[in-house]
């Protein structure tokens, strides 16, 4: 982990360097969107194919950048509170994880609920879950994020079977933010872009860091008793690279959270969870393939 936060600062001292402008076309608030423009919001989660929002052949909820902003949410699971229908919650022994709830349904590792990144799936295959694995997904490279409110097991599949979440992330935009706050939070944050010819490069990496809240007289499985913790960090990075038809896409995040009650057993200064995931993505506009590991 501190070799990868190492990394974050370089990008970030190196975006600075090369481009100090946006390229994005800045996201509208859909309230401030005329009838009109309202209807010809394009989504791809319910056919796989860009369509107009009305013609759709599901329930869907749209949350563009600029919405997601004004909100002030953190994730993804956050943002999922304000669908309804949904609601993210986290259970006491299942460690520092949260649920995702839809129509009052919920499974441990949420593994009917299918989320995708680009029209990929990020679910684990063991479970096929993606609470544990894919843990506090950001939301600063987010350019629209599509709910389907129900059922897409007829195109995705079983782990599709109470609702899709399609992240959608913005390969046009050079920013860079920074925040602190309470419990010794702290998240540093970049997106780049650059456009030569017919080639676009483009990258997010964000870091991440808090001391948790302390919860007190805690009694666990086993009947001990005591104060703990959930403090937690993380490190994400997105590179992608396009040329015409051919895009490839690296996706790579690491989440450490410790002490609190994994598996329901207090462990302060022993308990601790290490995940991390990658993935590489290439695709033609014929062909697609996927590798991960």
């Amino acid at each position: 982990m501190k070799n990868t936060t190492l990394l974050f600062f370089v990008f970030v001292i190196g975006l600075t360097q090369v481009n100090a402008q946006s390229d994005s076309i800045p996201s509208k608030n859909l309230f401030d969107m005329s009838l009109e423009e309202l209807m010809n919001v394009k989504i791809e989660v319910a056919s796989k194919h860009r369509e107009k929002v009305e013609t759709a052949p599901a329930s869907v909820t749209v949350y563009s950048q600029y919405e997601i902003q004004q909100l002030g949410v953190r994730t993804i699971t956050e943002l999922l509170n304000y669908v309804p229908g949904f609601m993210t919650s986290r259970a006491l022994f299942d460690g520092n994880f949260e649920r995702i709830t839809v129509r009052g349904a919920n499974e441990k590792t949420s593994e009917s609920i299918l989320i995708l990144i680009d029209g990929v799936r990020i679910n684990n295959h063991y479970r096929g879950g993606t609470s544990m694995i894919n843990r506090l997904i950001a939301i600063e490279n987010v350019k629209q994020v599509e709910i389907i409110r129900g059922p897409g097991s007829s195109l995705y599949g079983s782990n599709a079977f109470l609702g899709v979440i399609n992240i959608i992330t913005n390969e046009l935009q050079t920013n860079f933010s920074s925040k602190v706050g309470n419990l010794g939070s702290v998240e540093l944050a970049s997106n780049f872009s650059k456009k030569h010819k017919g080639l676009l490069v483009n990258g997010f990496m964000k870091a991440f860091s808090d001391k948790g809240y302390k919860y007190s007289n805690i009694t666990d499985l086993n009947g001990s008793n005591s104060d703990t913790k959930d403090p937690k960090r993380g490190f994400d990075l997105y590179t992608g690279l396009r040329y015409k038809k051919l895009s490839l896409k690296l996706r790579h995040t690491e989440r450490e959270v410790n002490d609190f009650l994994p598996w329901g057993f207090l462990g302060n200064s022993i308990n601790s969870e290490n995940t991390g995931s990658t993935s590489i993505i290439v695709k033609t506009e014929m062909v697609s393939t996927e590798k991960a590991f």
